[in-house]
């Protein structure tokens, strides 16, 4: 496991150091539809689990320590704020 600090251009001005593992193997489709597989152990296997959370719903927000949130918390608050409005 590694721990990074993270931002997501879903939620400006928010980051938080979250832990991902260092290293993965993706296995995929390429644009023609072939099985491809592909393992990295540097920033892109920690770009793919961030791009792959998106798809499953999961947000920076939830992967956030308590510590992490509280220093967002302003931050988030206005992004909620602006939804809204």
């Amino acid at each position: 496991m590694d721990e990074y600090e993270e931002g997501c251009l879903s939620i400006p001005n928010v980051t938080a150091n979250i832990r991902r593992p260092k290293a993965i193997t993706l296995h995929a489709l390429d644009l023609k539809g072939n099985p491809i597989t592909e393992r990295r152990d540097d920033l892109l296997a920690r770009i793919w689990q961030h791009e792959c959370d998106h798809l499953d719903g999961v947000l920076i927000l939830d992967r956030m320590s308590p510590i992490d949130r509280m220093a967002n918390k302003q931050a988030i608050t206005e992004l909620e704020r602006d939804w809204r409005s």
